[in-house]
């Protein structure tokens, strides 16, 4: 059985994207930007990094 699940439109995560270098948060915030819920990718890292 096969589990992918493809989003058509999303924007494509590389390094550079959004002025980042890391891949989670490029990730992050590409899919929430196809959501509709415009997250920063400052923001992302902040989150990130106070959970540590």
């Amino acid at each position: 059985m096969n589990d992918e699940k493809i989003l058509h439109g999303v924007q494509k995560a590389y390094y550079g994207a959004y002025g980042g270098i890391t891949p989670f948060p490029i990730c992050l915030k590409s899919v929430s930007d196809y959501l509709g819920d415009e997250l920063e990718y400052t923001f992302v890292m902040e989150e990130l990094i106070a959970v540590m």
